[in-house]
């Protein structure tokens, strides 16, 4: 693109030609910047579906992290059960070897039972 006309040495017709090309060239390209811009539609569109895919993403990351969650539960869960039908296995083992501790507790609690069901009658 030329930038100053010397008035002794005219530009020639083909340099003429191609700084016009150029510059509707440049200014189709800026119309097209500016119209999409105005687009205020497509725009919203364009916001729209670039949310849905980030919340899409999103709420992949997120199933993933309650399927570990969920395993990590199911482990401990069976951890936990496992640690508790020991601890039945060593009261109920106890209970054999010494029954008259364990006798004595069970008769205490059916007495306390017993105790509060025959004072909630006499409340009323």
């Amino acid at each position: 693109m030329t930038t100053a006309r010397d008035e002794t040495n005219p530009p020639d017709l083909d340099t003429l030609r191609d700084d016009i090309t150029q510059t509707r060239a440049d200014l189709g390209q800026t119309v097209e910047a500016l119209a999409a811009k105005a687009d205020v539609k497509a725009r919203l569109q364009d916001s729209a579906a670039e949310a849905k895919a980030k919340a899409k993403v999103k709420t992949a990351e997120v199933g993933d992290k309650l399927k570990v969650g969920a395993r990590d539960a199911a482990s401990a869960g069976t951890a936990l059960a496992g640690r508790a039908q020991d601890k039945a296995i060593q009261v109920r083992e106890d209970a054999r070897r010494h029954p008259v501790p364990y006798g004595v507790f069970v008769a205490g609690v059916a007495g306390a039972v017993a105790s509060v069901l025959i004072w909630r009658r006499r409340s009323r």
